[in-house]
């Protein structure tokens, strides 16, 4: 009898396992920044383990995974001895009402949980009448909700809900460095389009999990771990070409990397594409985001199935199958197209671009994407001239009055790959400062960052022959 997956597991029956052990950070009150962990015991004894990074002022939950079936002493291991200073332990109840506190105020203002909650809330107990509510304290002291973040480029879609749901005068917006303002004393941010900060602080590589840099946190990692050649190559391949794109972009001269004053409103209202967000891709709706995400934990379970060893073919087969049983849906299709054009897998990059053809007129995201994935191999599709030559995406496609996120910060790819094509670099450099505070995930900006290497160490070559 073939067993359940983990994720399975939890889904179906996590809520049957007795609850072990709750715990918080024991300053949550205060910070309004909650981490929840919540314990059940399996009957042979090992701990299956949910963990909530709860934002109470306006987030909900930030972050959430967990840790499946594990040997108690390895949980206990997991976390050390310092770990009881920072953490308390709690009543189930009690961390029940944190994370439905922090989730139901965001829900509020249509900020949605991570996705991950969709199988860590079946660790908690059903949302019910059964649980005990208890007072949480959630919003600033007033009850507005308070949204902060790092960096004035941070949770954009965020930011337009509560601008269009709270409204002016009924939330609170801080940046980083105004974090301990009163929130009367707190303005609305202006994006920095210059590309580093000195006074920021510097971390080391190795306070980065293998495999966890992307293209915001790496921003903060020390210009001699970026340099250092032993470091870098401990790391993956997708976090060494982050890694590079990063330090290149540093050491270019002030004339590429800076803006002037007249350049600065042009790309604040390139920025500004962005703010004014849209639900869904343009065309699709909540039945066509819910199947994409079917199909992805489809692609989920069969990999874990395949194992660790899987070839080749075995995972082309795969996708193809899960292609297939999706294939009229636009996310999905996209999404395997932008996969398989990444991972180089022509077979299933061949099929999912003949699904995309299909529906790309009635769905301009797919649109962006064709005409990404053409340029990546060098050449561009005379069908979407328009993508190439506007300057904005609402030039582009005129026709769309909102734009869903991921086809903006597409969109920027494509302008970048065509700004590397026409060498103009210092476009090329902007549109990198743009999409790496959007902290892309997208598969295909990984090959969008490998073309931008090359620009920048064919530049550099150039100038030290000239030099």
């Amino acid at each position: 009898m073939q067993q359940l997956s983990p994720k399975k597991y939890i889904e179906t029956k996590a809520r049957s396992l007795p609850i072990f052990k709750c715990l918080v950070n024991k300053d949550w009150e205060e910070s309004k920044m909650a981490d929840v962990i919540v314990m059940r015991r399996h009957n042979n004894g090992n701990i299956t383990v949910g963990i909530y990074l709860v934002d109470l002022l306006c987030l909900g939950i930030k972050d959430t995974f967990y840790f499946f079936n594990e040997p108690e002493d390895e949980v206990e291991n997991r976390y050390g001895p310092e770990f009881y200073q920072v953490f308390t332990e709690i009543d189930y109840n009690l961390a029940h009402n944190i994370i439905y506190a922090g989730h139901d105020f965001a829900m509020e203002y249509e900020i949605q949980p991570h996705r991950e909650f969709e199988t860590t809330k079946f660790i908690l107990e059903e949302d019910s009448d059964d649980i005990p509510l208890l007072d949480i304290s959630v919003g600033s002291e007033d009850g507005k909700p308070h949204l902060i973040v790092q960096s004035g480029n941070q949770y954009p879609d965020v930011l337009a809900k509560l601008k269009r749901i709270a409204g002016e005068g009924n939330y609170y917006y801080t940046i980083g460095e105004d974090f301990d303002k009163e929130p009367d004393e707190v303005e609305m941010g202006e994006t920095d389009y210059n590309a580093f900060d000195e006074d920021e602080e510097q971390i080391s590589l190795n306070d980065i999990p293998l495999g966890e840099i992307d293209a915001l946190n790496v921003q903060n990692v020390m210009m001699v771990d970026l340099m250092n050649p032993e470091m870098v190559k401990q790391r993956t391949m997708a976090e060494q070409v982050i890694i590079n794109a990063e330090c290149l972009t540093r050491v270019l001269p002030a004339e590429i990397t800076e803006l002037k004053p007249e350049e600065e409103n042009r790309w604040d209202n390139i920025w500004n594409e962005l703010l004014d967000q849209a639900e869904f891709p343009t065309g699709m709706n909540q039945e066509i985001m819910d199947d994409f995400y079917t199909a992805n934990d489809e692609l989920i379970e069969g990999e874990e199935q395949l194992g660790e060893d899987v070839d080749e073919e075995a995972f082309s087969d795969h996708l193809a199958k899960v292609l297939d049983a999706h294939s009229t849906n636009p996310m999905v299709v996209a999404s395997m197209y932008e996969t398989s054009t990444a991972l180089l897998l022509e077979g299933v990059e061949e099929k999912a671009k003949a699904y995309v053809n299909e529906l790309q007129q009635q769905y301009p995201y797919l649109q962006i994407s064709l005409a990404m994935g053409a340029l990546l191999k060098g050449t561009r599709d005379a069908r979407f001239s328009n993508i190439y030559n506007a300057k904005t995406i609402k030039e582009a496609l005129p026709q769309v009055k909102q734009f869903y996120s991921q086809e903006v910060i597409n969109f920027w790819m494509v302008k970048m790959l065509v700004s590397l094509e026409d060498s103009d670099l210092k476009d090329a450099v902007q549109y990198y400062l743009l999409i790496r505070e959007t902290q892309a995930n997208a598969w295909l900006f990984e090959s969008v960052l490998m073309k931008y290497n090359d620009a920048l160490a064919e530049y550099f070559k150039i100038n030290h022959i000239k030099g």
